[in-house]
C-alpha cells in the first residue's frame, strides 16, 4: 500500500523512488546512522535487498500491520526516509516514527522536526 504523499514546505514525503536506491543505501550504511538505528546488516548487498523489499510492501493491497515508508525529498531530490510503524515496542495506541537523513543533506537538520511540527499545526 503506497503511503500518502504529504507535502510540507519545502519537504514533501512520497512513495521512495527507484532512482533514489543509491542515496538509500548511502543513508543506511552512513557511520552516524548505523550508530543510531543499525539494525545489523551494515552491507550495501543486504540494504539493496531491504530497499527493493519496500516496493513489494508498496504494491500490497491489506499490509497485516501498520508499516508506510517514506522517501523524504525537496526539490525532488532524495533527502532521507522516514518511517512509520508499528512494532513490538508500540503501546495499542502508538506507532514508531523512524527517520534518517542522507549524510550530505544533514546541513538540513531541521528536516524531521520540521515535518512534525507541519502535522501538528
Amino acid at each position: 500500500m503506497l503511503p500518502p504523499i504529504i507535502d510540507c514546505l519545502p519537504f514533501h514525503l512520497k512513495p521512495l523512488q527507484t532512482k533514489d536506491k543509491d542515496a538509500f543505501v548511502e543513508t543506511l550504511l552512513d557511520p552516524l546512522t548505523v550508530q543510531f538505528m543499525s539494525d545489523g546488516i551494515e552491507d550495501k548487498k543486504a540494504e539493496r535487498v531491504l530497499f527493493k523489499k519496500i516496493f513489494t510492501i508498496y504494491q500490497k493491497e491489506e499490509p497485516t500491520r501498520c508499516l508506510w515508508i517514506w522517501g523524504i525529498y525537496r526539490d525532488n531530490e532524495y533527502c532521507g526516509q522516514v518511517e512509520l510503524k508499528l512494532t513490538e515496542n508500540c503501546k495499542e495506541d502508538e506507532l514508531e516514527v523512524v527517520s534518517a537523513t542522507h549524510p550530505k543533506k544533514r546541513a538540513l537538520k531541521t528536516v524531521l522536526r520540521h515535518l512534525l511540527s507541519k502535522q501538528t499545526e
